[in-house]
């Protein structure tokens, strides 16, 4: 089934009420107060079936005073009924609830002229020409007029077949996001506890399930649910919902909270938004400009920080950031309108364009960039803006766009991946521009480590990851952008042995080990005896045992390969002419001292060359 949400709109006593009575059969005035004084004051609701589902009807209070109640209502309407009445014509209440329509992006609407029996034909003439002025320009410009009267029924089924047909062109609401509804009303029933009413503006929720009050956070459970009357296991976007819930207090909730999927809001007292001032604005906002922000069900006070212009002027538009006073929830996409502190008047409205923004001072160059890609540009071009500022992974991309369907999400990147648009390395999504731009960074970062670092294979690589990330790395890797080994990255054409510090330096110590042969001194001494820094000597100790010029005997002697090749050479013979050999024979037939002969077989024995057997070492 379809669900749909359809309001009233208009000037207080214009018969709003009474049409909705009249299309439905509900009074929606549920206040003892608004019986008594035959006005609306809070929302009222009622609900009528339509060819593919059913319909939602909201009911607004056209008094001036009322517009916080009235906005509470008029935020996710997908077909308004503008209310004028004909013996009066458009009057201010009239304007001020259009031009909140329009700032909430509301696009149907039909225009109803009530009280047509009270009215004589010059005056439906005049009341109708009054309504094409007034709605000129607006997304009612084109609505058809309907003459009604709802105490003799005349037009009324006119108007129903209408509301019918242009029911059928309304697309459905979104239930693949999570659940989220704006709570719009509380109270408690005696044996049920704590009942919260809203419109469900995403995703579906089933009784039973755990939901999260919000900005709070607490978890509540649904006991039961009921829609239009009715207990129902299920609710859907665009339905009007009761939910019953437990383990909730009456007073830890109320109008401009939000029920929602455990882990889906995030309560926030910083928006990035486009924010416009009306035509008819007699205001001028200024950075620090104390406003009451309407959104979703809520109204919190908040001031403005625009980016670039010092002021804004009736019809004009900025990106601003709006500080709350108060934590609310959003997501990008949603709508609000904002009314001047004192006098309380409508003066604009806007959209967010980050919900979830880093909060800094003021908006800088940067930041007006990327919200102007998040207010002109598609979801593709969101993407590739994120990736291209830093690398993303699934779960990055699902926190930086929460409004949007995960599925539709990842078909954007998917088609990305194939266009070339992105690039991705295990599970790093980044842009062809970010990798040449982070290639270059890593580049002259490295060049920069092997001058400082001539006799290092290269730049450890949880160093090298603290200027770059880490899956970057690996795709610079993988186009041989960089060269890595164990726990290193290195420029492709880099090699410590190539530099003349190696070169120099090595040359020396190699020329001390071959003269000293089978009797080296500690290696302690080298700096010394090399006229090498220590640290100079002991990296190149290192990368010469590496390229095994040089074999380790104890931790303190080393000898050149070709010293301990001949060692090997003069055991093999020993061992072939008797069988084995021992250290002594070992000694005299080298020339060595004991300390020597023992350092060389021990270490024989522990590369499996040699095997000892008591003071007899044979070949393994």
């Amino acid at each position: 089934m379809k669900y749909l949400l359809f309001g009233t709109a208009g000037h207080i006593d214009h018969g709003k009420t009474a049409l909705i009575k009249a299309l439905t059969g509900m009074d929606t005035d549920r206040l003892e107060e608004e019986k008594r004084r035959g006005i609306t004051i809070d929302l009222g609701f009622a609900h009528m079936d339509i060819p593919e589902g059913r319909a939602g009807i909201i009911d607004v209070p056209g008094h001036e005073k009322f517009i916080k109640n009235m906005l509470a209502g008029a935020g996710a309407l997908d077909l308004v009924l503008m209310v004028v009445a004909a013996d009066e014509g458009v009057m201010p209440q009239t304007k001020e609830h259009l031009a909140i329509l329009e700032l909430l992006g509301t696009l149907r609407g039909l225009v109803v002229l009530t009280k047509c029996d009270l009215a004589d034909e010059e005056m439906m003439e005049l009341a109708s020409g009054d309504v094409r002025e007034a709605f000129a320009g607006t997304f009612l410009e084109s609505a058809p007029v309907f003459p009604v009267s709802c105490k003799t029924g005349a037009g009324i089924p006119a108007l129903r077949e209408a509301i019918c047909d242009l029911s059928r062109t309304i697309p459905e609401h979104n239930c693949k996001r999570p659940f989220r509804m704006a709570v719009d009303r509380v109270f408690t029933l005696d044996g049920f506890g704590t009942v919260a009413t809203g419109t469900v503006m995403d995703g579906t929720v089933y009784e039973g399930e755990e939901v999260a009050l919000y900005p709070g956070g607490k978890t509540a459970r649904i006991r039961t649910l009921q829609s239009y009357g009715r207990q129902a296991q299920t609710v859907f976007a665009g339905q009007r919902a009761a939910l019953n819930l437990a383990r909730v207090k009456q007073d830890e909730l109320s109008r401009g909270d939000f029920l929602a999927a455990p882990g889906t809001q995030k309560a926030v007292t910083l928006l990035c938004v486009k924010l416009t001032l009306l035509k008819e604005s007699a205001r001028t906002v200024k950075s620090g400009t104390r406003l009451h922000l309407h959104l979703g069900t809520a109204c919190v006070l908040c001031r403005v920080s625009l980016a670039e212009p010092e002021s804004l002027s009736a019809g004009e538009t900025a990106y601003a950031q709006l500080r709350l006073e108060t934590s609310v929830c959003a997501f990008t996409g949603d709508r609000f309108v904002v009314r001047f502190y004192s006098p309380l008047e409508t003066i604009g409205g806007g959209i967010v364009l980050d919900a979830r923004p880093k909060r800094q001072k003021r908006l800088d160059r940067a930041a007006v960039e990327r919200l102007k890609w998040y207010d002109t540009g598609s979801l593709s071009d969101q993407v590739v803006y994120e990736a291209s500022q830093a690398a993303l992974t699934e779960i990055l991309l699902l926190e930086l766009f929460p409004h949007v369907e995960p599925d539709r999400l990842r078909q954007t990147v998917t088609s990305l991946l194939s266009d070339g648009k992105l690039l991705k390395s295990g599970e790093l999504l980044f842009t062809p521009q970010s990798l040449r731009a982070s290639a270059e960074k890593v580049l002259s970062v490295l060049a920069d480590y092997h001058v400082a670092h001539p006799l290092a294979w290269g730049m450890p690589l949880p160093e090298l990851a603290k200027q770059v990330q880490n899956g970057l790395i690996g795709a610079l890797k993988t186009k041989g952008v960089i060269r890595c080994g164990k726990g290193w990255a290195a420029a492709p054409e880099f090699s410590p042995l190539e530099t003349g510090t190696f070169q120099t330096a090595g040359k020396k110590i190699r020329n001390l080990y071959a003269k000293w042969g089978c009797m080296p001194q500690d290696v302690s001494s080298i700096p010394t005896l090399a006229g090498v820094p220590e640290q100079d000597a002991m990296q190149i100790i290192a990368l010469l045992l590496e390229q095994g010029e040089l074999e380790q005997l104890t931790p303190a002697l080393l000898v050149s390969r070709a010293a301990y090749d001949q060692a090997k050479e003069t055991a093999v013979r020993l061992i072939q002419s008797a069988g084995s050999v021992t250290l002594a024979q070992l000694r005299d037939e080298m020339g060595l001292s004991r300390k020597y002969a023992a350092a060389l077989l021990e270490h024989m024995d522990d590369c499996g060359f040699t095997v000892k057997n008591g003071d007899f070492r044979t070949l393994l």
